[in-house]
């Protein structure tokens, strides 16, 4: 049965850590790829459109010796609309399709559980937390981009910088200062800002307010 955190899907790809433990977090669908319609969810490799501004991000977080991990909610699985190795395949699609494109990635986690049903389906932070055991992260270099409410209310509970994506450009930010975010974190975030796919943006902590946060 899918109903507990330790049955989360993990995909690794050993690259070399990084020295100051940084990551950059990225939703999947609608982040890292074109999301499939409301309601509907990826079942074939042939579907899987990335999204150019994505490749971009995550070879500037290269530059930057970030590790860059992918962390996506896939409920189709509980529901029955995808099988758990409908998913592993197109995660491994995908892991190889970036390498081919110059934007490796480290890790794809995955949550298959309906709500209520585990502590890792965003915004909950187990696959954070997972992630965060597995590469030693330093949660105050990281940064989260993602499309969702979800993912802007992972970021308050896990205190991450957030970018808020949609259809390649980033909209709103939700930016950590002080002692909260350290140097080489709030660099990529900048750089990722001014890379072309932004658009006027205000704060996300408006986007989190009205989800109680």
């Amino acid at each position: 049965m899918l109903n507990s955190e330790n049955q989360q899907i993990r995909h690794m790809v050993h690259w070399i850590k990084t020295s100051h433990g940084g990551c950059l977090f990225l939703d999947r669908d609608g982040v890292v790829n074109v999301a499939p319609p409301q309601g509907e969810y990826l079942s074939r490799c042939e579907d899987l459109i990335i999204i150019p501004s994505a490749i971009e991000w995550i070879k500037l977080a290269r530059d930057l010796h970030f590790s860059v991990i992918v962390l996506t909610n896939q409920r189709g699985v509980a529901t029955g609309k995808v099988s758990l190795e409908t998913v592993s395949g197109i995660h491994d699609h995908l892991l190889k399709h970036l390498v081919k494109l110059g934007a490796p990635i480290d890790a794809i986690y995955t949550c298959p559980h309906s709500d209520g049903e585990c502590g890792c389906r965003k915004p909950l932070p187990g696959l954070f937390q997972q992630a965060m055991r597995d590469w030693h992260i330093n949660q105050h270099q990281s940064i989260l981009i993602g499309d969702s409410v979800r993912d802007c209310q992972l970021a308050h509970n896990c205190q991450l910088t957030f970018l808020m994506a949609k259809n390649g450009r980033i909209q709103r930010t939700r930016l950590l200062h002080g002692n909260e975010a350290e140097h080489v974190g709030q660099e990529l975030a900048n750089r990722i800002i001014r890379s072309g796919h932004h658009e006027d943006s205000a704060s996300c902590d408006s986007l989190c307010c009205m989800s109680g946060l």
